[in-house]
């Protein structure tokens, strides 16, 4: 199987109860995590629109809604001390490189709201590899 790409969230970590950003993007995205951990608060984001296929289309996407956020809310953004895209690629089993360009006008998008990216790869699943496994042994 090839490595692929599987989505980009948004990564939130701030001061503040960040609930009112959470509200003002409420139609148009999933909010996975919205909670306090350790003295922080942590909310994490991810897009509902099925034609964002790509991190760069995702993130610029992102940063439209921050650009549409009230006053108040605006200020809670840049409270935050951690702003961050990460996006995420299944590994795969394929013995070939892969590469995905994130454009320049999307690295300016980001900057543009203060945010960060990451990119995380994340292993097959062992359900998957298994089979893969017993069907090569056959």
């Amino acid at each position: 199987m090839k490595i692929q790409y599987l989505n980009t969230d948004l990564i939130l970590k701030s001061p503040n109860d960040l609930t009112p950003i959470v509200n003002a993007f409420a139609h148009n995205v999933i909010v996975l995590h919205n909670d306090k951990r350790s003295g922080y608060y942590y909310t994490v984001f991810e897009s509902i629109d099925e034609n964002l296929r790509h991190p760069n289309s995702v993130i610029t996407h992102f940063a439209q809604l921050v650009d549409s956020l009230n006053p108040d809310e605006r200020r809670l953004w840049n409270e935050c001390y951690s702003k961050t895209f990460d996006i995420g690629y299944e590994g795969g089993t394929a013995h070939q490189s892969y590469t995905d360009e994130i454009r320049a006008d999307t690295l300016v998008s980001a900057a543009h709201i203060g945010a960060g990216i990451a990119v995380t790869v994340y292993p097959m699943c062992k359900d998957f590899l298994e089979i893969i496994e017993m069907q090569s042994a056959s």
